[in-house]
C-alpha cells in the first residue's frame, strides 16, 4: 500500500510503505493509482510531488507471485497482463499530473518499479544500495509498447537504452548518473531525502502554473502519449473539441477508454465559467461500441467474457465523468453509434446526428449479452417514453436521424457533417455565452439524474454561487 503526505506547504510524498520489495499487483497499483489523483485535486501553483518508498526495494516489479497463485501458465501470463494495463494509468497519470514530480529511489527499482520511477521528471537514488535493472530479457518476457516508448523518452543515449533493454545490465548509482538515467546519487538515504526535498522546494517556489505545466511535459513526449492514449481536446475559447480520430469503428478498448478519459479530465482541469465540450468522432463510426475482437482475441470464452466485463467497468468512470463534468456537453453523431457508443453519446446534455448517414443501436439483445446497471439507469435517465425505450433496447430497433428526433433521443437531425458541425458549434457558443457557474451547472446536472448517480457512485455537493 501507500500514503500520501503532505510535510512542506505545496509538496505531496507518496510512499510505497512496508518493508516488502513493493510488487506492483492491483491492489498496490490501485492504492498509487488513488494517492496520484488525489494529489491531483489537492494540487494549486507551485505542488510538486515526490514519490519514495520504505524498506530495501523501491520497488521490484510486478508481482509475478501473485500471477503464478492463478494456478496454471495460461492464467499467470492473463494476470501478467491484466498487470501491465493496470500500470498503464499510473505512468499516465504521472505524464499528465499537473505539477513536477521527483523519484527517489532507495533501494533496487527492476521492471515495472523502473518503469514506475521513470514516470517521473526527476530522478534520484542511493549510491551505497540499490540497482536499476529491466529484467525482462533475462526472465524471458516482451516489453509493452508503452514501456518502451516511456524508456526511449527518458533514457537518451542509444547506448544506455541498448544496456538496459538487452543486456539487462543491472546499473548502480553512480553509472546511473554518468548514463544520464538519473539525476544524482547519494550516499545514503539520509541525504537522498535532503537532496529530493531540497529539489521539491526549488521547483515549489516557481509556483508554476500546473495546467500549462503539464501540457509542456505532454508535447515533450509525443511518441509516449500515444501510447499512453493520452489526448486533449483542443478549444476555440471556451469551447472543448473533444475528437475519436482515425477512420476505424472506435472501439471502446482500455486505450481508447483511457484516451477519452484522460481528455475528458484534462478539459475538466481547465474549465471556467462558460466552458462547453463538444464530443465527435472521425470517419463513419461515432463508435461502434465494446471492442469485441478484443475480448474474443483472449483465447476463450470465458476469458472473452471476462475482458468484456473489465470493459464494461472500465467505460463506467467516462460515464461518470461526463455526468459530473462542470459544463454543458454536446455529441456530434457523425456516424453510427452502436451500444457504448450510443451511451457515450447519451451520456452528454444534448445530442444531434446526421440525417444522410448512420443509426443509433443497442446491440446486445441481438447478441445476447445483458446490459449493465449503469447504463439501463442512462437510458431510463435520457430516453423519455417509455415506447422508444423498449424499442431501443428490447428490439434492437436502428434509429435513424429523423425518427430519432421523434423518439426524443436526440434534439436534430442534420443532412451532412458540415451543417450537423455548425449546429453544434451554434448550439455550444450559445451555451457559453451564458457563462454558467461550472460547479452549479454539473451539481443541477446530477440532481436531475438521481437514479444514475447513484448507480454510478455520485454524491452530491452543497454549491452556492456567488451572488
Amino acid at each position: 500500500m501507500c500514503t500520501l503526505e503532505k510535510p512542506y506547504n505545496n509538496i505531496f510524498v507518496l510512499t510505497l510503505t512496508g518493508d516488502d520489495e513493493h510488487r506492483l499487483n492491483p491492489t498496490l497499483i490501485g492504492s498509487i493509482l488513488s494517492a496520484l489523483r488525489d494529489a491531483k485535486e489537492k494540487a494549486t501553483s507551485g505542488s510538486v510531488l515526490i514519490t519514495t518508498s520504505r524498506g530495501k526495494f523501491f520497488s521490484n516489479g510486478f508481482d509475478l507471485a501473485w500471477a503464478r497463485a492463478a494456478g496454471s501458465k495460461p492464467k499467470a501470463i492473463e494476470r501478467l497482463h491484466q498487470m501491465v494495463e493496470l500500470l498503464k494509468p499510473v505512468v499516465a497519470e504521472l505524464i499528465s499530473l499537473p505539477m513536477p514530480t521527483v523519484a527517489a529511489i532507495n533501494g533496487h527499482a527492476a521492471a515495472g518499479g523502473l518503469i514506475l520511477a521513470l514516470s517521473h521528471d526527476y530522478v534520484y537514488m542511493k549510491r551505497d544500495r540499490g540497482v536499476l535493472y529491466m529484467s525482462e530479457v533475462d526472465i524471458g518476457l516482451t516489453i509493452p509498447d508503452y514501456f518502451n516508448a516511456l524508456i526511449r523518452a527518458k533514457v537518451g543515449s542509444p547506448s544506455a537504452r541498448r544496456d538496459v533493454l538487452l543486456r539487462g545490465a543491472k546499473v548502480r548509482g553512480d553509472e546511473a548518473v554518468s548514463m544520464g538515467i538519473v539525476e544524482g546519487a547519494h550516499d545514503n538515504e539520509e541525504r537522498l531525502r535532503e537532496a529530493t526535498m531540497n529539489h521539491g522546494k526549488q521547483l515549489a517556489s516557481r509556483k508554476w502554473d500546473g495546467v500549462v505545466y503539464k501540457e509542456i511535459r505532454k508535447r515533450l513526449y509525443p511518441e509516449l502519449c500515444v501510447a499512453l492514449g493520452l489526448g486533449g481536446a483542443e478549444t476555440d475559447n471556451n469551447i472543448f473539441v473533444l475528437t475519436l480520430t482515425g477512420d476505424d469503428e472506435h472501439r471502446l478498448n482500455p486505450t481508447l477508454i483511457g484516451s477519452i478519459l484522460s481528455a475528458l479530465r484534462d478539459a475538466k482541469e481547465q474549465a471556467t465559467s462558460g466552458s462547453v465540450l463538444i464530443t465527435t468522432s472521425r470517419g463513419k463510426f461515432f463508435s461502434n461500441g465494446l471492442d469485441l475482437a478484443w475480448a474474443q482475441a483472449a483465447g476463450s470464452k470465458p476469458k472473452a467474457i471476462e475482458r468484456l466485463y473489465h470493459m464494461a467497468e472500465l467505460f463506467k468512470p467516462v460515464v461518470a465523468e461526463l455526468i459530473s463534468l462542470p459544463m454543458p456537453t454536446i455529441a456530434a453523431i457523425n456516424g453510427h453509434a452502436a451500444a457504448g457508443g450510443l451511451i457515450l453519446a447519451l451520456s452528454h446534455d444534448y445530442v444531434y446526428m446526421k440525417r444522410d448517414r448512420g443509426v443509433l443501436y443497442m446491440s446486445e439483445v441481438d447478441l445476447g449479452l445483458t446490459i449493465p446497471d449503469y447504463v439501463i439507469a442512462l437510458l431510463r435517465a435520457k430516453i423519455g417514453s417509455p415506447s422508444a425505450r423498449r424499442d431501443v433496447l428490447l428490439r434492437g430497433a436502428k434509429v435513424r436521424g429523423d425518427e430519432a428526433v421523434s423518439m426524443g433521443i436526440v434534439e436534430g437531425a442534420h443532412d451532412n457533417e458540415e451543417r450537423l458541425r455548425e449546429a453544434t458549434m451554434s448550439h455550444g457558443k450559445q451555451l457559453g455565452s451564458r457563462k454558467w457557474d461550472g460547479e452549479v451547472y454539473k451539481e443541477i446536472r446530477k440532481s436531475l439524474y438521481p437514479e444514475l448517480c447513484v448507480v454510478l457512485g455520485l454524491g452530491a455537493a452543497e454549491v452556492i454561487a456567488k451572488l
